[in-house]
């Protein structure tokens, strides 16, 4: 067998895909009008039928059909009304009134917030004066600064000249990233071709795989994280559907799990067909792909398409992070799939959607062993609704983690003792208590009816979670009185009953801006395990930002930061 897969092509340097997903012979080259993005959508110009020649329709056809690279040039002056992009037959796409605004950032707002923010950068104020910069878009041979700039200062500047050297376009995207001008460093990555490696399949495999598990982009992955969602897919579905590629796959069986084991969705855009492509490839010719995790960035997934093309041959794990329901309607789980998906854990994070939709997501698998919702919103749902939606798979069940989730409020705790395996709970401390006052921090008060929830007969860990969220920061005063005596409470049920429960930890890491000079929070929880170590029920929590000491300091009015003189005496000692 040989090392590198066989492409059925005279040239394998570029790669292109056909609007069916199907690799195809690279095209003779091609412009394309590239407009910029709006709302995180894929957005174009909007013209006229006499501002079209036919000819013209008949390129825009024929191009749209093949996935090329490059951006067709622009003629005249900013604000001329003979501005316009100029086509392959020489002609120009003209409209009159002012320039359309083809940049929306959806990260930083629309584009003047977006020339406020970079006008404070002190590095982008540098650039300005050391490489002034023309709006003149009749010069051709701008430096990449000054497409950076004219692309912020200008929205009819986002279109890359063709003739730019594809080192050009690599300089435009660095800067572009370094700014986090994330519309104009994909438009700059666009116009790069695509080229297969060099190098022999294993040496390949290996490098893709460290990208997908890096956690950070580095020097050694930047490459492949960067336009993972073009060239990655394109590459990757070349290689898992090549019979070499699968020879290869059969020799290391995880392999194929590390390859997928993360899927980023890269710039504020929906997900293209070709990452979908890849992913149903994956699910093709990969049958031992145990573990799915798919993330969007800035943009939000839409969960009918996670739904539609999750490769389920021999799922076991399927994680969604940024998800919802970007279209109107349920999720595609049908009533005739409901329990036949074969994955047994799923983690949703950062998901936005309906308490419908997530009862189908639920009622999905055959069996859940694990189930994990956190930093979501679920419209209308509620501790109880959920609890109903899980209790479909109560004696699977072992590990149930449940973050804040909702806005509806709280009220009712989770019925964790409806299921009888439940080993390990994790609850947000703000979905438990009063809906009453701080949203925050809803009021909790002890009752006996909630040892008989929570001490189910072998959940034997429990995670107490103390989040914080866009709009709230998690401060010191939040684990207090009330949290204290609830806490100790339900441990003296634990004791008394001979709970299965062994171990609690408190996940508290609140903001040292936060901190108070009345109490320290960790004094409560050094306490509680003190009282509780004897009777064989630990509790853990996380390490404080300071110490005791570190914080008595901080608020001692006779301490001076300044003042080396006690520190001088006390080394004379």
């Amino acid at each position: 067998m040989s090392d590198a897969p066989n492409i059925p092509w005279g040239n394998p340097s570029a790669v292109f895909v056909n609007e069916d997903g199907q690799l195809t012979p690279p095209p003779s080259p091609v412009l394309l009008a590239n407009a910029g993005l709006t709302n995180g959508a894929e957005s174009s110009v909007i013209l006229t039928d006499g501002d079209v020649s036919d000819e013209s329709e008949t390129l825009s056809s024929e191009v749209e059909s093949q996935l090329g690279f490059g951006v067709q040039s622009m003629t005249g002056a900013v604000g001329d009304e003979s501005s316009g992009f100029e086509n392959s037959t020489g002609g120009s796409y003209c409209h009159e009134g002012p320039p359309p605004n083809l940049i929306v950032h959806t990260a930083a707002g629309d584009l003047y917030v977006h020339q406020h923010v970079l006008s404070q950068n002190e590095t982008f104020s540098r650039l300005l004066i050391d490489y002034p910069a023309t709006l003149d878009m009749r010069d051709e041979t701008p430096s990449a600064v000054e497409i950076l700039i004219r692309y912020i200062y200008n929205p009819l500047t986002s279109i890359i000249l063709p003739d730019t050297p594809i080192t050009h376009f690599s300089e435009v995207a660095r800067l572009a990233e370094s700014f986090e001008i994330w519309d104009l460093a994909y438009r700059a990555e666009q116009s790069i071709p695509l080229n297969l490696p060099v190098c022999t399949l294993p040496e390949f495999i290996a490098g893709f795989r460290d990208a997908f598990l890096a956690e950070e982009v580095s020097v050694s992955n930047r490459n492949i994280q960067r336009i993972f969602l073009d060239e990655a897919c394109v590459r990757m579905s070349a290689l898992i559907a090549n019979a070499e590629f699968k020879d290869f796959l059969d020799s290391q069986p995880t392999l194929a799990v590390d390859i997928l084991r993360r899927l980023y969705l890269g710039p504020p855009r929906p997900l293209p067909h070709l990452a979908w492509n890849l992913i149903r490839s994956a699910g093709q010719h990969m049958p031992e792909l145990a573990y799915f995790q798919i993330q969007g960035l800035f943009c939000r997934m839409n969960l009918r398409d996670v739904v539609k093309h999750a490769p389920l041959t021999s799922l076991k794990v399927l994680r969604v992070v940024k998800a919802g329901e970007i279209e109107s309607g349920a999720t595609g789980v049908e009533s005739k799939d409901y329990q036949t998906a074969p994955f047994n854990t799923l983690d949703l994070v950062d998901t936005r959607a309906s308490s419908d939709t997530i009862a189908q997501l639920i009622q999905w698998p055959k069996e859940l062993v694990c189930f994990s919702l956190q930093q979501s919103h679920i419209y209308g749902a509620d501790l109880p609704m959920l609890c109903s939606w899980l209790s479909g798979h109560r004696d699977t069940l072992k590990k149930i983690e449940i973050g804040s989730f909702s806005a509806r409020g709280v009220g009712t705790l989770f019925n964790a003792a409806r299921f009888p395996n439940l080993e390990t709970l994790l609850l947000a401390r703000r979905m438990m208590g009063s809906p009453q006052g701080d949203l925050a921090r809803p009021y909790l008060e002890w009752s006996p009816d909630h040892a008989d929830l929570l001490l189910g007969p072998k959940l034997h860990s429990f995670t107490w979670l103390f989040e914080e969220d866009n709009v709230n920061r998690l401060e010191w005063h939040e684990f207090g009185d009330q949290e204290e005596s609830w806490l100790r409470n339900l441990m003296k049920e634990a004791v008394a009953r001979k709970s299965a429960l062994r171990k609690i930890r408190i996940e508290f890491s609140p903001d040292m801006e936060s901190a108070e000079p009345q109490e320290y929070p960790w004094n409560r929880m050094d306490c509680l395990h003190e009282e509780f170590e004897p009777y064989g029920l630990t509790l853990e929590y996380c390490d404080p930002p300071v110490t005791k000491s570190e914080w008595q300091v901080m608020f001692d009015e006779s301490f001076d930061p300044f003042d080396v003189s006690s520190e001088s005496s006390d080394m004379e000692e």
